[in-house]
Order: C-alpha cells, then sequence, then structure tokens
C-alpha cells in the first residue's frame, strides 16, 4: 500500500452456485466467499486507493490476476 492509497474500497463478488464450483474446479479457491440468497456466493475484498477510479483499477486487476476470465468479464 503506498502513502497516498488511504480511502478503503470495499468490491462485492456475487457469484453463483455453478461458477463457485466451477472455481473449485480450475483450483481457484475464494475462501472469503459464502453462501447467500437465492443459491450466490458473496464474497467480499478490500481496496485501497486515492480516488474510486484507482480502486476500481486495482479491483479489476486482482479480479483478471486471481480468476483470469474463469468468471468471465467484471461488470
Amino acid at each position: 500500500m503506498k502513502v497516498n492509497d488511504f480511502q478503503k474500497y470495499e468490491v462485492t463478488l456475487m457469484i453463483s452456485y455453478e461458477d463457485y464450483f466451477r472455481l473449485i474446479y480450475e483450483t481457484k479457491y475464494l475462501l472469503e466467499a459464502r453462501l447467500g440468497a437465492d443459491r450466490m456466493f458473496i464474497a467480499r475484498k478490500a481496496i485501497y486507493g486515492n480516488n474510486r477510479r484507482k480502486a476500481v483499477q486495482k479491483a479489476v486487476q486482482w479480479f483478471w490476476k486471481d480468476f483470469k476470465g474463469v468468471l468471465g468479464p467484471a461488470h
């Protein structure tokens, strides 16, 4: 974390039941995901940035680095 990355933003991923088990099959584990309503897994991750644009860029980079498109595009 850089000195000027002082604001905390929370990223929320909502993953369908089938997609979550596809992640496990690809050996990409998301331990912070919890099963919510309607068989959706919900995962939250904290991202730090000096503004919302930088936080979104970091979140998308994290998403592609960890999941490499297994879940499809980030939106």
